[in-house]
């Protein structure tokens, strides 16, 4: 009887360890951050692109883009440039300003999901021709 009682002792013993260890490990796991897609983290979405809250049209690579301030200035100065120039491609368009970049990821999102093709990566004078013949210069 006093092996099962030693038998017994230990299995107990052994249960209180693994036990403890288990608890000891979630408490642990508990004090570290959650999964964090590291690529999120990254300010940099391409070399063209910073991440942002300004909703853009990229006409070239027919893509939607949330991207900074800076990005989005420079395709509103592009793009009137284009039109000065009576340019039939229009390089892109800058769409909306968001609150915030999630705001903007969200939308961007919905357009993608709606899978349209953006009319406005063509100056409206081509448009209006109907056709590629350029406009009549005034």
């Amino acid at each position: 009887m006093s092996l099962n009682v030693s038998k017994l002792i230990l299995y107990l013993v052994i249960a209180i360890f693994s036990v403890q260890t288990w608890a000891q490990d979630k408490v642990e796991m508990a004090d570290q951050p959650s999964y964090q897609d590291i690529t999120l983290l990254d300010p940099y979405l391409s070399y063209k692109y910073r991440r942002g809250p300004f909703l853009v049209y990229d006409c070239k690579a027919q893509h939607w883009v949330c991207t900074s301030v800076v990005e989005s200035n420079r395709c509103s100065e592009n793009r009137e440039n284009e039109l000065k120039d009576k340019k039939r491609e229009l390089s892109c368009a800058a769409v909306k300003k968001f609150s915030s970049e999630s705001e903007c990821i969200n939308e961007q999102k919905s357009l993608v999901d709606y899978g349209h093709s953006p009319r406005f990566c063509v100056n409206d004078l081509y448009k209006r021709l109907g056709s590629n013949d350029n406009p009549s210069s005034d």
